[in-house]
């Protein structure tokens, strides 16, 4: 079992083997860490490049994976920083500085931010296809237009 420290308000820090057990409120010591999935921010450095993809909303679980697993085995492979943008503030204001997008993303579509050096920007592509499985040919950037709708004609 690792060693870990027990940072409770009851006393001073132990080191014990095991889980952690508290014996009181648990008090905040250190740095907060970002969570797991948490992304470099924008603008990329001069020698990066960053291109903006379009997935179905309905797919972003093929690429973020149970707890950020599949997005962290992405970034890691592509050696670039992926950010799949969601409703939240600090999201969308990455995918704002991204600047004017040709074709932003619908109501059924979310962005997802790749930012790297242009080669790896390129092979990060090809991952998020594999990634999305069966449905990779719905992948686009932003600057191509999306499909045309199917209307119906009953």
């Amino acid at each position: 079992a690792a060693l870990r420290p027990d940072l409770t308000a009851a006393g001073p820090s132990v080191i014990q083997r095991g889980p952690i057990i508290s014996r009181g409120p648990v008090v905040a010591k250190g740095p907060t860490l970002a969570p797991a999935v948490a992304a470099p921010p924008l603008p990329p450095a001069a020698s990066s490049s960053w291109t903006v993809y379009i997935i179905p909303s309905d797919c972003s679980g093929r690429i973020i994976g149970r707890g950020g697993e599949t997005v962290g085995r992405l970034r890691e492979q592509s050696r670039c920083s992926l950010l799949v943008v969601d409703g939240k503030p600090e999201a969308r204001a990455r995918l704002d500085q991204c600047g004017d997008l040709q074709h932003p993303p619908r109501a059924n579509e979310r962005a997802v931010i790749v930012t790297g050096a242009e080669a790896d920007v390129s092979a990060a592509e090809s991952l998020l296809r594999s990634a999305l499985g069966d449905r990779g040919a719905e992948l686009r950037r932003a600057s191509d237009p999306p499909p045309a709708r199917e209307v119906s004609t009953h």
